[in-house]
């Protein structure tokens, strides 16, 4: 069994167990098998090359049981199967019907359906993501930001599934934490799920969700005393002490606030994370709560380059390029290999006229990407295929720097790429 955050870590372990021509029922609240949009597998695309390599014959699309209790979710979930259908044989037919919407991709059976239609199975591959616990509308890329809740809980999902795969050949879990697919808080589900399906102990899975609950409630001092019994029950665990972190945060302690991450994070230090709440207000056009996010953050994790970067972005958006650059030197005080922050402070400083700065971050985020280090905003992949660059503002990187060298070669090179296309 395998917990990973990024999901197309699945498609590697099949291949490592040389998995070939098997039955997948693929739990989430996105089908995974857009199009091969990019020569190379990303967290959006790994069913798709599980197909298309063979390592599957057929796909069953487990969709949150909401989307099949109103028409427009029923009308969603067709579309969604008939633009998957599409891109990959334009003459692929879509068929409701028992309950479900079938489908072909690839010449490969591919059908979604509710958890409670799913028709009894020998040996199948399960693969589960956490985010279909917190997506309960798939016209909802992401859960709601911020106090997301399970529509569903990790126990009951695990009972169903028993029900329904008889012997699974193996388990998959991703927690998707990566693209803010999770909140950081309920990163915790894929472990809970991992535990339940091998019968280990989940009291202490169960005292954070009842935390949650309280703390969702508002009830801070009954979420306070339970998550300290999960302290307890899980003492090698970073979630609960997370939970607590964030929990101090709302009731204004930041001294212990900051105790109780640097505790999260000696146990995994995979909880200073990109800040998603954060970013994904400041991706709504929500530039109040966003700035709020990301000094939250900062208040419990006075370190965390994301949420540097993200107010630096925010003063560059204003036009304080000034105060943008005293942020983004601190976002790379932090972490000096943050392509985005290099990016943003080469672009502040060429406002400002200090050129030769400007010139040296441009050419550092270049270096930075040719040894793999992606912008936060790129397709997101387990294996990044070095020194290949994803990023099409990569191609813009360089034209600012011949503009700035007076290079006119390398600048008509550079409007070739941008007129053609990306440039491998």
């Amino acid at each position: 069994m395998i917990v990973a955050d990024l999901h197309d870590a699945a498609l590697y372990a099949w291949r490592d167990a040389g998995v070939r021509d098997a039955v997948l029922v693929h739990v989430d609240g996105h089908h995974d098998a857009d199009a091969q949009e990019w020569d190379f597998v990303t967290i959006s695309n790994f069913v798709w090359w599980a197909l298309a390599e063979g390592v599957l014959r057929e796909v069953f699309w487990v969709v949150p049981e909401p989307n099949w209790e109103t028409a427009p979710g029923l009308a969603l979930i067709g579309r969604s199967l008939a633009t998957l259908a599409g891109q990959h044989d334009v003459s692929a037919a879509v068929e409701p019907r028992d309950g479900c919407v079938r489908t072909a991709v690839g010449g490969k059976p591919f059908t979604a359906c509710s958890l409670s239609a799913l028709p009894l199975l020998g040996e199948a591959l399960l693969d589960i993501d956490v985010d279909y616990l917190l997506i309960p509308d798939i016209s909802q890329e992401l859960p709601p930001i911020g106090r997301a809740m399970p529509w569903m809980w990790s126990g009951e999902l695990v009972q169903a599934l028993r029900a329904r795969v008889v012997n699974p050949t193996m388990v998959t879990i991703a927690t998707s934490t990566r693209g803010g697919f999770t909140p950081l808080e309920w990163k915790h589900l894929g472990e809970e799920i991992r535990a339940r399906q091998c019968g280990e102990a989940v009291e202490g899975f169960d005292a954070l969700r009842a935390g949650a609950e309280a703390e969702h409630s508002g009830d801070l001092a009954t979420a306070a005393v339970t998550y300290r019994r999960a302290v307890e029950l899980m003492p090698s665990s970073a979630a609960p002490r997370y939970r607590l972190a964030r929990l101090h945060l709302a009731r204004g302690d930041d001294a212990a606030s900051r105790r109780s991450f640097q505790e999260a994070l000696q146990r995994d230090v995979s909880y200073r994370a990109v800040d998603s709440e954060g970013r994904r207000w400041h991706a709504a056009g929500n530039v109040t709560a966003a700035a709020g996010a990301y000094r939250d953050t900062l208040r419990m994790d006075p370190e965390n380059p994301y949420a540097e970067l993200g107010l630096a972005q925010l003063a560059a958006a204003r036009g304080d390029d000034g105060e943008a650059i005293v942020q983004f030197e601190r976002a790379l005080r932090c972490c000096d290999t943050l392509v985005d922050a290099h990016r943003g402070i080469a672009r502040s400083l060429e406002s400002t006229g200090r050129l030769e700065r400007a010139i040296w971050h441009y050419e550092r985020s270049i270096r930075l990407e040719l040894l793999g280090h992606t912008p936060i905003d790129a397709p997101i992949a387990t294996e990044a295929r070095v020194p290949r660059v994803f990023d099409a503002g990569h191609w813009d990187i360089h034209r600012r720097l011949a503009s700035l060298q007076h290079d006119t070669r390398w600048l008509d090179a550079m409007d070739r790429v941008r007129h053609h296309g990306s440039c491998s």
